[in-house]
């Protein structure tokens, strides 16, 4: 190897320990890395992120059972999922399961870990029972989701030009870099992804930032009117099934 092959920094990586590498091996009937590619469409669908692939190895050093996600080869989280069990997470926090206690990493609330022929039980008890692999992509959505600011590169806005280009390459063309600079696309997308907000219609925000950008003094006044005109977006992120906002 030549030292230049050290100095590669993968996105996104995920660690797992060596009893989970079946969940891996479709041969042993392994599913995560079709979960895996599941969260890649999930995120593009809801936030407009096109995510980088992820890559899973497996690590010698960690425990049996754990996993890590690392950004930029720097550890942001990690977990405990046992291959073999399902778990349940009850639906009253007060609720004990004869099972392995823990809890549920997204949302903090009691879980158990469980043997399968307990399964349908819990589900009559009121619990949401899942498979080890769908703990550790929805994990992972959760985390990604969490660091999608820091996940979006230069490179990253390019693509997502170069997509936004093959049905509005008029908006796209006219507006970058000339009039909406490269670097100025890339912090507003940023703290729009800070903030939860869905960057998929790039088309909008483009037009926006054209015509507020030599209006406004920086990028937080910037920022702010391109807000205003994704009001419909925002409303829709938050609004209930019968189109309400609940305040």
């Amino acid at each position: 190897q030549q030292p230049e092959d050290f100095l590669e920094i993968e996105p996104l990586t995920l660690l797992i320990g060596g009893d989970l590498m079946k969940l891996v091996d479709p041969k042993r009937g392994g599913n995560l890395l079709e979960k895996l590619t599941a969260v890649r469409q999930n995120v593009a669908a809801s936030r407009g992120l096109l995510l980088p692939k992820v890559r899973v190895k497996d690590q010698l050093t960690l425990d049996t059972t754990s996993f890590r996600i690392l950004l930029n080869d720097i550890q942001v989280a990690s977990g405990q999922v046992y291959p073999d069990l399902l778990l349940a997470i009850p639906f009253d926090p007060t609720l004990k399961l004869n099972g392995i206690e823990t809890i549920e990493p997204v949302r903090g609330t009691p879980a158990f870990w469980i043997e399968p022929e307990q399964s349908a039980d819990c589900i009559a008890l009121g619990c949401n029972v899942v498979e080890p692999t769908v703990v550790i992509a929805t994990f992972y959505q959760a985390t990604v989701q969490q660091y999608a600011a820091e996940l979006l590169t230069y490179d990253g806005v390019q693509r997502l030009l170069n997509y936004a280009r093959r049905e509005h390459s008029t908006t796209v063309d006219t507006l970058v870099p000339s009039v909406v600079p490269l670097p100025t696309l890339h912090e507003i997308l940023r703290h729009l992804l800070d903030e939860g907000v869905s960057i998929k219609n790039l088309t909008q925000i483009l037009e926006s930032l054209g015509r507020h950008i030599h209006s406004e003094r920086n990028d937080d006044e910037l920022l702010a009117r391109v807000r205003v005109d994704l009001s419909r977006t925002l409303c829709d992120q938050v609004q209930n099934v019968n189109q309400q906002l609940n305040v």
